[in-house]
């Protein structure tokens, strides 16, 4: 067989994205970007994938040298209620780019977010996971593109290359994209409001 998603397990033929690199990568281009200070609502920690995803951006966060990254993470948001709760209080800690684990959650903020905070320029929303819905979303959300069609695909070539006999790699990454909108400058915030 082929797992698609990543184990510990030894000799287990694994596709999936990287998404601690990815994640990293995106953390740190929207932090070097002047997106400003982070926080992350986080889905449930059992997750091995929000762990993974999790990792990247504490490692972003900590080559930015931002103190105590650990505690810019709200771990379980899961419903609509909990986005809410912990954009609050994310934002009450200071923070002013919410990332969300996923599209998911990304999706139950905005469509809950009251009308003046969707139209703040202030505020980054960013997805560890972009869907056609946050193409589409306003305030636009910075995400990273995993093609979910291209994994299952890759699976697949990769089975029947098993079958045949073919030697295949063990781990195989597939490649991602980083959808970013530039921060707005303190300035152009101030001129704009």
């Amino acid at each position: 067989f082929v797992l698609l998603g990543t184990t510990k397990q030894p000799h287990v033929v694994q596709v999936d994205h990287d998404h601690h690199r990815a994640c990293y990568e995106f953390t740190r281009t929207l932090l070097s970007q002047g997106h400003g200070r982070p926080g992350l609502l986080g889905g449930p920690m059992a997750h091995v994938v929000n762990r993974r995803r999790s990792r990247g951006y504490l490692d972003a966060l900590k080559g930015a040298n931002i103190p105590n990254p650990e505690k810019t993470i709200l771990w379980d948001i899961c419903t609509a209620e909990d986005a809410l709760a912990g954009y609050a209080r994310l934002r009450q800690e200071g923070a002013n780019t919410i990332f969300c684990m996923d599209d998911h959650i990304c999706v139950q903020l905005l469509n809950h977010l009251p009308p003046s905070e969707k139209a703040r320029r202030d505020i980054s929303i960013a997805s560890f996971y972009g869907s056609r819905y946050l193409r589409l979303a306003a305030p636009e959300v910075c995400a990273i593109d995993f093609d979910a069609i291209q994994l299952g695909k890759s699976a697949a070539e990769l089975l029947i290359r098993r079958l045949s006999g073919e030697e295949i790699p063990e781990k195989t990454y597939l490649d991602y994209q980083l959808r970013i909108h530039p921060a707005l400058r303190q300035d152009e915030i101030e001129t704009k409001s």
